[in-house]
């Protein structure tokens, strides 16, 4: 027996070749947009390769005199990749330059290698190290320890750390602790473990601490401490040499 159909329910009118063809274009337009974005965003390997390419090119005649390989590239929003370089043979020959959708946007040759900044960041992770390891030995555990280069602040005042017989930071050189380039040598002391927070306390700690470097082999061109008390005063040697 044949069922009736039912008459109360509208037919389904298929969709016109027009409408299929226009989802399909709305689809891939949003696939577009959403690719955009995330590349934008995340980078893609594609910006990442020209960018590399270049930035080599572009150390080699702006920088000459090494052979640059990249470390990474790293991608920022905006289409911008970072790419980091080092030159071979050498320990504070590294930078980083970038390019937006493959235009030179800058390089930090001039902070991190001409002016020193990466010679400056060896040089004093080490020397920082060591002055602790010093510093221990001698039992003065309580002083944070800081490293000035050519300048230092105190109370607010900027002082010259003289430099007259000690090496220039330049690019490349050893870390010779007993030849240093003009760095001084701060010291903020926790009051907690000092009885008399005054100024001869300050000198006594600074007397103690330039003997327990030098024995070490450290030589400073100039030593400073500030004595914090438990009331917020704190006090401050002269810089010494």
């Amino acid at each position: 027996m044949t069922r009736n159909p039912d008459l109360s329910q509208p037919a389904a009118k298929p969709r016109t070749r027009g409408k299929r063809i226009l989802a399909a274009v709305g689809g891939c337009l949003i696939l577009c947009v959403l690719a955009a974005l995330l590349i934008g965003y995340y980078g893609s390997p594609v910006t990442q390769a020209i960018s590399a390419h270049r930035a080599v090119r572009y150390a080699e005649e702006a920088h000459p005199g090494y052979v640059y390989t990249i470390e990474k590239v790293e991608s920022e929003p905006g289409f911008i990749d970072d790419v980091f370089l080092q030159a071979e043979g050498s320990l504070d020959n590294h930078f980083i330059v970038t390019y937006n959708l493959g235009r030179l946007m800058g390089d930090s040759y001039d902070n991190q290698v001409a002016n020193g900044g990466n010679t400056w960041n060896r040089i004093s992770d080490r020397l920082w190290a060591d002055t602790k390891a010093a510093l221990a030995e001698a039992g003065l555990t309580e002083a944070q320890v800081s490293l000035w280069h050519d300048y230092i602040m105190l109370d607010g005042v900027e002082q010259a750390v003289p430099a007259e017989g000690r090496p220039a930071l330049t690019v490349d050189m050893p870390y010779d602790p007993a030849n240093l380039p003009p760095v001084a040598l701060l010291l903020d002391v926790n009051c907690d473990a000092i009885t008399n927070e005054t100024p001869a306390e300050a000198e006594a700690y600074l007397h103690q601490a330039r003997e327990a470097v030098q024995a070490a082999g450290l030589d400073f061109a100039a030593y400073a401490v500030t004595m914090l008390a438990a009331d917020g005063q704190h006090y401050t040697t002269e810089l010494a040499f």
